[in-house]
């Protein structure tokens, strides 16, 4: 597919300067960058508000967990996102240093565009309700994960579905997770893989207390509501792996699909399943004997 129909103009280059290889790729893409872009900004300040920042392509140098920040700051203002990845996997962030380097031309003409993908992923609008009347709004790409404190102790989650009760978990937590996070945190707890561009919720428990429980997949278009209904110590609601909130008895959490998604520009290739197979390890151990088929 086409990757920009207009040249970007505003381009943001984040990254954490005092990581030296960070600060060399930047240094390194800057200059190349500006011979095809009038505008270029550098940036590694975590405070500086990305949803009214001026800028149309952000080109985020660090690992999945920085790209998640970034599209949760954000918000209901996405851009288009290039993640060079200096993390451990890089799945969301799935190009390497030489990749881009390789690939500039491509995001700056779209008549050479050919070998570039744009996936748009959804994001979760978190709105936690307190029991006495307060609230708060929080910004999802991979998952919210309800779970419990340090004491070994179970807790009670009440689950409705567009005001349907679907059952009561007795569990030590539970995951609600968007596709792009289903390779994540919810992948390691026994639930399904979607593919990243599909738009559902995946409702995977965190050893439940009985076998009938398993993991449920959801039209994004529902609304998912869970109270904390029991608990013998404490309760937190994980955002991302990164914010982390208190929960009382009485509590809900609402998950809901934000109308913006997020826009991840990736290579055509070596594509998602090959990236399953070699980043996630998917399948196991190959057999030297019988190789993986080519790509058509």
């Amino acid at each position: 597919m086409t990757l920009l129909p207009n040249p970007p103009k505003n381009v943001l280059l984040y990254g954490n300067a005092t990581r030296p290889r960070v600060r060399h790729a930047i240094e390194q893409v800057q200059p190349l960058i500006e011979e095809r872009s009038p505008v270029v900004s550098v940036s590694q300040d975590r405070e500086l508000d990305l949803s009214s920042t001026a800028f149309d392509l952000l080109i985020a140098f660090g690992g999945d967990g920085s790209l998640l920040g970034l599209a949760r700051r954000m918000g209901h203002r996405q851009r288009p996102i290039v993640g060079v990845n200096f993390g451990k996997v890089g799945f969301l962030a799935c190009f390497e240093l030489p990749d881009l380097l390789v690939a500039l031309d491509e995001l700056f003409d779209p008549q050479l565009s050919k070998e570039l993908i744009m996936r748009e992923c959804i994001m979760q609008e978190v709105l936690i309700r307190r029991a006495d009347g307060s609230q708060e709004k929080h910004f999802a790409m991979n998952e919210v994960v309800i779970s419990r404190g340090a004491l070994s102790r179970m807790i009670g989650l009440e689950c409705w579905i567009d005001g349907a009760l679907v059952t009561h978990y007795d569990v030590d937590g539970l995951i609600v997770s968007t596709p792009a996070g289903s390779t994540a945190h919810s992948l390691s707890a026994g639930g399904p893989v979607l593919e990243q561009e599909l738009e559902a919720f995946v409702i995977t428990p965190i050893c439940p207390l009985t076998l009938a429980i398993r993991p449920l997949v959801v039209r994004a278009s529902r609304r998912i509501k869970l109270r904390v209904a029991e608990a013998g110590g404490g309760v937190f609601a994980t955002i991302d792996g990164h914010e982390v909130v208190e929960l009382g008895i009485g509590d809900d959490i609402e998950v809901r699909v934000l109308p913006q998604k997020v826009s991840l520009v990736a290579p055509r290739t070596p594509g998602y399943y090959a990236n399953l197979r070699t980043k996630l390890l998917w399948g196991g151990r190959m057999n030297p004997a019988h190789p993986a088929p080519m790509e058509p």
